[in-house]
């Protein structure tokens, strides 16, 4: 198998990350008894945020692989 280029690898790795919080935040949802819409946007929403500052700040201080 041939390894993927890095900035496929980034692109996965988000990828499965946005997906791991849109499941959190549905499980969240359900598990306190609420619609699941509203806590899936905002664990998406605010976890990608998130993981945006934090590339932009490895980038700003020569650290982010990407």
């Amino acid at each position: 198998m041939a390894a993927a280029s890095r900035s496929a690898q980034s692109v996965a790795i988000a990828v499965v990350a946005v997906v791991g919080l849109a499941v959190l935040g549905w499980a969240g949802a359900v598990a306190g008894g609420a619609r699941w819409l509203r806590p899936l946007s905002r664990v998406v929403t605010g976890g990608s945020l998130a993981m945006a500052l934090t590339l932009l700040v490895g980038h700003l201080s020569h650290v982010a692989g990407a």
